[in-house]
């Protein structure tokens, strides 16, 4: 529409909070980032004027994603420089980058062996090729 375009992503658990999407849940962020972008050839390139969750069980709740404090252009660039940083030589990969909660488990716990090692130690880079 002229005012821009409206993005809804229906959950049928609790939708993430706005502190989560900011941090950890930021898929409806990105998503209005691409649109602005011209991401979804039938909606066009055109101004994302609102995005939200909406949670099908219980009462329905909505919660809007944080378009003004976080707006496309800013998660775009964003999106750009964690890309960038993948791609340095020196970087590793870490098996439990940004977990919510330290109980959280990764499909790669048993890969990294984590269980064996606590987050008291300092990570120590390794040469492994």
């Amino acid at each position: 529409g002229p005012e821009g375009l409206r993005i809804y992503d229906y959950k049928t658990g609790k939708p993430p909070t706005v502190p989560q999407q900011k941090s950890f849940e930021k898929q409806l962020l990105l998503e209005a980032a691409m649109a602005e972008r011209g991401g979804f050839k039938d909606a066009g390139k055109a101004r994302v004027a609102g995005a939200a969750y909406i949670g099908l069980g219980g009462q329905g709740t909505t919660v809007p994603a944080p378009l003004d404090e976080i707006p496309p252009d800013q998660v775009w660039a964003q999106l750009r420089d964690l890309i960038a940083r993948w791609q340095e030589p020196d970087r590793g990969y870490s098996a439990r980058m940004a977990m919510m909660s330290d109980k959280d488990r990764s499909d790669y716990d048993h890969l990294s062996r984590f269980g064996e090692w606590d987050f008291s130690q300092d990570a120590r880079g390794e040469d492994v090729g």
